[in-house]
């Protein structure tokens, strides 16, 4: 197909790029403009376009229109989540009733909780619940996800809002992505446990408590083999995504040492999962059943653990590809990396401003286009197809693209610069592999613990494999982060900063761009001389 440019290439990426264009300006003007202003500058301009392409004329004025479209559109979705999320408090009790959808955790004066109410004035919301705390009563840290409570408190805005804070993280931001409206304190007497109806929330919703108390009992399980503390912590997190467990000294391990991703469910999990799908499913992953199991099998996975940012945004890209593969269509990744973004922004406009999303999407974003610089490079091209060393060639690779693009975010909102990453990454990259699947295994094998006494054991000693391994990998990332200069601390940058940042990233890239195309004119790429018989050296 011929194109008048590249960019036609990518019409998902023009479409991300105004819808996130309109959600900046939907966020930015909610204060004064109203919603129903978008509402129907978006419907006069469907409108419209729709007159035009009936009756076949400015083709460009067309596609501009379309592009106010997407930014109209991403202004009225933000500007109607803002006002649902936007309530009033009078400081009276009210009475609700809600469902736990996150596991309670121990504070000092309190047990804090996430509910969904599904009865009351908030209904449809979240809010952070703090269960009064007393020697006595313990009642809330037994509430697991799923159980439904009755309760009368007062419901208060967040008091953090107004304060300053490092970086440019935000927890207003944070909450307003998890639809977190208010905060209470319920006292020991203003609650108790009930069975309540969870019709209010959404199909999905229902689905996602189901599968995570599946992975409660997977969590409690696990919990009770003979693996360490941190250990446990470790697996939980990369494998099922709960990371209640994982201690502050662990943390910062993982986070001086530059690999706090394998802690964080995304591309690098889901994809060693995907892998083990097409192992399992082989010739079969290319007709329609392997399609929808595989499509199905990722999305429920997606649900168990969460949706979080990174694993939504990787269950959708592995969605595109197996619906490509199946199709025998090109698959382009920056196409389905914004692909992607647009699907996920639309169901979830807030999400823009989760932290996860964006280090998620850049770094991917950097691995795509620090791929298609070196793809001709000579050094990439001679190396990268030499087993062991092609694999470690391209595992450095993939660590130094993915943290330059990482790196500007990491120190505007964290202040954290870890400098041996890529020597991490090559200890802690297929450890993780192996981690996951044999966690998988045993998670499948759980169940047949309670056929006899045997099973139980040859389960046990694979659980302490697995924990050994964890160990293992916790205590060389430990020694990694004790390096001199393994990390430099509160390296805290401005907005400017950051755009400054990425701008020289970009024009870096550029002049890359360019001499390696000067060198290529010359001398010809890697891969022409490899087709034309001739050997690199």
């Amino acid at each position: 197909m011929k194109t008048n440019g590249k960019l036609q290439l990518y019409p998902c990426l023009r479409v991300a790029m105004c819808l996130i264009a309109g959600i900046y300006v939907g966020d930015a003007t909610a204060a004064c403009v109203p919603l129903v202003l978008w509402q129907w500058l978006f419907v006069g301009l469907l409108a419209v376009v729709l007159l035009l392409y009936l009756l076949n004329r400015h083709a460009i004025v067309q596609t501009l229109i379309l592009f106010g479209i997407m930014m109209a559109g991403g202004a009225w979705r933000i500007a109607y989540v803002e006002r649902q999320q936007r309530y009033a408090f009078s400081g009276e009790e009210e009475t609700y009733e809600a469902v736990v959808v996150a596991q309670p955790i121990e504070k000092k004066r309190s047990f804090k909780c996430e509910l969904a109410i599904v009865r009351g004035r908030l209904v449809g919301h979240r809010v952070n619940a703090y269960f009064q705390k007393s020697r006595t009563d313990t009642a809330a840290l037994s509430l697991t996800i799923g159980d439904g409570i009755t309760a009368q408190s007062v419901f208060s805005h967040f008091d953090d809002d107004a304060r300053a804070q490092r970086g440019g993280f935000s927890w207003r931001r944070q909450r307003m992505v998890r639809d977190i409206v208010a905060r209470t304190f319920i006292a020991s007497d203003g609650w108790k446990r009930a069975e309540v109806g969870i019709k209010s929330l959404t199909l999905i919703g229902r689905l996602g408590l189901s599968l995570q108390s599946l992975r409660q009992r997977l969590l409690r399980r696990l919990r009770g083999s003979s693996v360490s503390e941190d250990a446990y912590a470790t697996i939980a997190a990369m494998t099922l995504g709960d990371k209640t467990a994982l201690t502050t000294q662990l943390r910062e391990s993982y986070s001086k040492a530059g690999v706090s991703h394998v802690l964080a469910l995304s591309g690098l999990h889901l994809g060693i999962i995907y892998a083990m799908l097409a192992l399992l499913l082989g010739q079969r992953r290319n007709t329609m059943l392997g399609l929808v199991a595989t499509i199905t099998l990722i999305w429920l996975f997606a649900l168990m653990v969460g949706m979080s940012p990174g694993i939504v945004r990787s269950a959708a890209m592995f969605t595109l590809y197996t619906s490509m593969s199946y199709l025998s269509r090109e698959y382009l990744t920056l196409n389905s990396l914004a692909a992607a973004a647009t699907i996920i922004l639309v169901a979830s406009p807030a999400m823009l401003w989760d932290v996860g999303f964006q280090m998620s999407f850049l770094a991917v974003l950097g691995i795509v286009i620090g791929h298609a610089m070196v793809r001709n490079n000579r050094f990439y091209v001679r190396h990268s197809r030499r087993g062991v060393v092609g694999k470690l060639v391209s595992l450095v690779f993939v660590s130094l693209a993915a943290q330059t693009f990482v790196l500007p975010l990491v120190m505007y909102y964290f202040g954290n610069v870890p400098f041996y990453f890529i020597l991490a990454n090559i200890v802690a990259v297929p450890l993780t592999t192996l981690i996951i699947y044999m966690s998988i295994l045993l998670f499948v094998l759980s169940p047949l613990c309670a056929l006899g006494t045997l099973a139980d054991v040859v389960w046990q000693w694979l659980a302490a494999a697995v924990g050994w391994l964890a160990s293992g990998m916790n205590s060389l990332l430990s020694l990694i982060a004790k390096l001199p200069g393994a990390s430099v601390e509160g390296v805290y940058i401005s907005a400017v900063q950051l755009f400054a940042m990425y701008l020289l990233i970009a024009a870096l890239l550029c002049v890359w761009r360019y001499c390696q195309r000067m060198y290529d004119s010359a001398h010809g790429t890697p891969i022409d001389r490899i087709k034309s018989g001739y050997t690199l050296k």
